[in-house]
């Protein structure tokens, strides 16, 4: 899941939404007056399921990643507890 962060103008409070939502107020101060402040991409192990996904999709493109190489990636993330196995 990914968050879109903002700060508000007025209290100086940080809070998140949903990324692409556009907030109505501040959560703390009802203010509606606040700015983007940055996106916050999921959990660690999400990056690094999308990023083996990513690898899937590029393995045997010609980029010398093959897939027998992603799999040995994959398993490696499983066993060390990066990722969980599906």
């Amino acid at each position: 899941m990914r968050l879109d962060t903002y700060t508000c103008s007025t209290c100086g409070e940080g809070f998140s939404v949903e990324e692409d939502k556009q907030p109505i107020a501040c959560p703390f101060c009802e203010s509606k007056c606040f700015e983007f402040s940055h996106t916050i991409i999921g959990s660690k192990m999400e990056r690094i399921e999308e990023f083996l996904q990513r690898l899937d999709m590029m393995s045997g493109t010609g980029n010398g990643i093959g897939q027998a190489t992603v799999k040995k990636i994959r398993d490696f993330a499983e066993k060390e507890g990066f990722i969980q196995r599906k």
